[in-house]
């Protein structure tokens, strides 16, 4: 059965939850409570996983959603043991990140690129040993100058911030589903440079 790999980028534990460097992660809890499964543990690396099925071009396919349980800086130690495993190629994975180029309320499909300075993704790159694999961005904007971007991104979201993230978190939940089942053109028309409705 073929196999493709979402990956949401984030930190874990409790202290992380709710921080705009783990918007991968509260994107694939909310993919995942849209399909009624659970992570666990994985034997394979240290990362949590939960699994779904779904039709993709009228062929049975195992979707993977994959959260590194290394901490962002280590993101590409957990991913790329599950690659091998599962012999999915880099152009069969989403990794979804947060972004500080964008505001907040806005995201963005890419098939490839450098590290725009996000140390999640720069840990992928150099695991997998390319940029070559698709990304969705969601924008969380940049801090103020008298705040350390270090400092910004493990900062909570404001209580006036949370409705338009769950907004993006749920649009970015259709982004991915059309990602799967019509591909990276058609994802890219219709949800780039396009802002959550209230953001």
């Amino acid at each position: 059965m073929p196999c493709r790999a979402i990956i949401g980028l984030g930190n874990p534990g409790p202290r992380y939850a709710m921080t705009r460097h783990n918007m991968g992660f509260i994107t694939l809890d909310a993919m995942a409570s849209h399909e009624a499964i659970s992570f666990s543990g994985s034997k394979i690396a240290q990362a949590e996983t939960a699994a779904f099925q779904m039709d993709i071009d009228g062929m049975k396919t195992d979707i993977r959603l994959i959260k590194p349980m290394t901490y962002m800086n280590r993101s590409g130690e957990a991913l790329a043991p599950f690659l091998r495993y599962y012999r999915i190629d880099s152009q069969e994975i989403l990794v979804i990140h947060d972004d500080l180029d964008q505001p907040l309320g806005n995201m963005k499909f890419v098939k490839k690129g450098g590290t725009g300075g996000h140390n999640g993704v720069r840990s992928i790159i150099q695991y997998l040993g390319t940029d070559d694999f698709p990304r969705l961005k969601l924008g969380i904007g940049r801090p103020l100058p008298t705040i350390a971007v270090e400092q910004y991104v493990l900062m909570p979201f404001e209580p006036h911030e949370l409705p338009v993230c769950q907004r993006v978190i749920a649009t970015a939940v259709n982004a991915v589903f059309l990602f799967l089942t019509k591909g990276m053109n058609v994802a890219m028309n219709q949800f780039n440079k396009k802002s959550v409705e209230g953001a």
